[in-house]
């Protein structure tokens, strides 16, 4: 008997370790792209209580950015994204192309932990903006946007925030607002959000295919040539 229990000992740690392995693998290449890109000296001396980064999210959202070189984007939320999202601005505009970067935070607190922490030759591809979220009924339907944005169309969204405090499970219909001014290479990438993602599925106007970005996470919605 001991030995039988051993051996499920010995399988369920080989899975553990595979897992691990996985895992490691999953964000190892993100990570070394990134730093190759001199980005992750800048999560330096990050404040303790924020999220851990997550590499493939970031540098998924890297090459997002590259690869549809936007002339507008908005993050709806910032952190760790606005890092990334400068860089790739600052280096399609190098490149001859002209794209203006908002990053809308409803945390003063965490929107200046970015401002204070941006290398100063990243600052001038950024445009901050302050907003608090709320509530509001939409068709019968209680989502979340915030009171005010700095534009009314850009090309790409970028949906990691906006959810009032005690609405965190809540939909996010900022993207569906942008949608209606938006041009015809619009796209929105959310973080998770899964209440905000099925009602974009279901409220979005145009035709979209519905993906993920380069490493399978997120989900990405790109609207179809009409």
């Amino acid at each position: 008997m001991m030995g039988f229990l051993g051996e499920i000992g010995r399988r369920v740690g080989r899975r553990i370790e595979k897992a691990r392995r996985r895992r490691q693998s999953r964000f190892q290449a993100p990570y070394r792209e990134l730093e190759r890109l001199g980005i992750i000296s800048h999560f330096r001396g990050y404040p303790r209580k924020a999220i851990k980064p997550e590499w493939d999210d970031l540098h998924g959202i890297y090459l997002l950015v590259m690869e549809r070189r936007p002339a507008v984007i908005v993050e709806l939320g910032g952190g760790y994204s606005t890092f990334v999202i400068a860089h790739a601005v600052r280096e399609l505009v190098q490149q001859g192309h002209t794209t203006v970067f908002w990053t809308v935070d409803e945390s003063p607190f965490w929107q200046d932990v970015v401002r204070d922490r941006m290398p100063k030759g990243l600052l001038p591809f950024i445009k901050f903006w302050h907003s608090e979220p709320k509530m509001i009924d939409l068709d019968g339907e209680s989502v979340a946007m915030f009171e005010r944005l700095p534009v009314e169309a850009c090309n790409f969204v970028y949906v990691d925030g906006g959810l009032p405090e005690g609405h965190k499970r809540s939909a996010g219909a900022d993207a569906y607002l942008l949608e209606a001014n938006a041009p015809p290479d619009y796209a929105v990438l959310v973080d998770g959000r899964a209440a905000t993602c099925s009602f974009l599925e279901r409220k979005l106007r145009y035709q979209y295919d519905i993906g993920t970005n380069a490493y399978g996470v997120q989900t990405l919605f790109t609207r179809r040539p009409q």
